[in-house]
């Protein structure tokens, strides 16, 4: 197969995610909510029909909601919380709020050493409902550089923490030299690689507020047991 290259963002007439041809708007990827205003001018944007990109608008604010919380120091974060999550967030959602007030629960703190700092209040977010935006993030970025790959979501395994992946997929991630990011990369930046004989094998380090780390493996089938992950069924 031909290696795969980069192709400029073009007009299509079918939505990324289900295939529709009725309605198509654009999608942001990433969410533009995550961007305070005045947002960057480069914003990258991908097919969607309407019904699509309507049903995402709960996932993004909660993704938004998860992301600022943990990023305050960042002054885009901090921005965020000041003028969208607090007035808007709070407000639409106000049975979110509370649920996450519900969940809060007390956790000691350590340094690397081990060296204990406290106790410090936190709030567990789902994993399931980040994963499900990380995975759009995922999807919108390989349409935007390659357009005709656009893996599903049962094709990506969404990693927080890169510890436990097998060397196989460490030395991958090593090799995703190409660079991506959205206005200074501050906010939203990445770093990618696939395989020229197998461009749908591929992974992605998606980066927000210059310190949340997520990575996107498109595995397929035949290269799971090699590498030793099983993507989400």
């Amino acid at each position: 197969m031909e290696r795969p290259r980069d192709v400029p963002e073009s007009d299509t007439d079918s939505c990324i995610y289900c295939g529709g041809s009725e309605r198509i708007t654009r999608d942001h990827i990433p969410p533009k909510c995550l961007f305070p205003k005045p947002r960057a001018t480069d914003l990258i944007t991908v097919p969607a029909c309407q019904n699509c990109n309507a049903g995402f608008a709960d996932d993004d604010e909660y993704f938004r909601f998860a992301m600022v919380t943990a990023s305050f120091e960042h002054p885009a974060g901090r921005k965020l919380w000041q003028d969208s999550v607090v007035p808007r967030t709070f407000k639409r959602h106000p049975a979110l709020i509370r649920g996450m007030v519900k969940t809060v629960r007390t956790v000691e703190l350590k340094s690397a050493s081990g060296l204990y700092l406290g106790k410090a209040p936190v709030i567990p977010f789902g994993r399931r409902r980040i994963n499900r935006v990380i995975r759009r993030i995922r999807r919108g970025l390989n349409w935007h550089h390659f357009e005709n790959l656009a893996p599903s979501d049962k094709e990506i395994l969404v990693v927080s923490n890169p510890k436990p992946l097998s060397l196989a997929v460490q030395s991958v991630l090593k090799d995703a030299t190409r660079l991506g990011k959205v206005g200074d990369g501050s906010i939203f930046a990445y770093r990618y690689a696939y395989v020229p004989s197998q461009p749908e094998a591929s992974s992605w380090i998606l980066q927000f507020y210059s310190r949340l780390n997520f990575i996107g493996l498109s595995i397929p089938d035949d290269l799971q047991d090699e590498v030793g992950v099983t993507a989400p069924g």
